[in-house]
């Protein structure tokens, strides 16, 4: 029975990595899209206005969250320059329509990641001692 237990244990434990290396992986590939599509964005000005400000607010956001939750904060910069040469390449010089595509869809992934992120600052926050209870539901 202990030797079951045990095997159990280490197949949970192997899932469960697993599974974070997968989470990790998408978070990534999300993230050099929304990074790649807010450099995309600087060089062929598909977005403008509130639209573009919008996006900056909530690349910024995304930043910040996914640079402080990473054990290596470095390889956010490093994504974020990738995203920039590959944004400069040849193959988006002359702002063709998919980069216009890249840049609607990373706008939307960075909504919808700031938001997620906020959502889940606000819900922690009702959390601590003294919070007001309806604190969460006012912000959304």
């Amino acid at each position: 029975m202990k030797k079951a237990l045990s095997l159990l244990l280490l197949f949970t434990l192997n899932v469960t990595s697993i599974a974070q290396e997968r989470v990790i992986g998408v978070a990534f590939e999300r993230y050099s899209v929304i990074a790649g599509g807010w450099w995309l964005n600087q060089r062929c000005k598909f977005l403008t206005g509130e639209e573009e400000k919008a996006f900056t607010k909530n690349v910024t956001l995304v930043n910040v969250s996914f640079a402080t939750t990473m054990e290596n904060p470095a390889m956010v910069l490093s994504i974020q320059q990738s995203g920039k040469k590959v944004s400069e390449g040849e193959k988006y010089m002359s702002c063709p329509a998919v980069a216009k595509e890249i840049i609607t869809y990373a706008a939307s992934a960075a909504n919808q990641w700031s938001s997620e992120t906020r959502k889940t600052v606000l819900e922690a926050a009702t959390r601590l001692p003294g919070a007001p209870i309806n604190v969460a539901r006012k912000a959304f």
